[in-house]
């Protein structure tokens, strides 16, 4: 997905487009996406969690962010969420 798509979902669940890259750089953070290089995706740990570094990675039209294998099967088989838990 290109970054700029990754912000376009984003804009449609918040209301104050001021933290659009807020939430960017918390999926970043949390290692949810990361960059498409030439050797492969790159998450904020395999890069010593550098954010600077990673976002420096996702610059450019041709540039793709990729979803963390684990989310990604969640989005593509909803079945492999967790099972939801109730607080006690």
């Amino acid at each position: 997905m290109s970054q700029r798509r990754v912000h376009h979902v984003i804009a449609h669940k918040v209301s104050d487009p001021g933290v659009i890259e807020f939430v960017f750089d918390v999926l970043i953070w949390t290692g949810c996406i990361g960059a498409l290089t030439a050797g492969g995706p790159v998450y904020i740990s395999d890069c010593g969690f550098k954010r600077s570094f990673l976002r420096s990675l996702m610059q450019g039209e041709d540039k793709y962010i990729v979803f963390h294998p684990t989310l990604a099967a969640i989005f593509t088989r909803p079945a492999a969420a967790p099972a939801p838990t109730s607080a006690t």
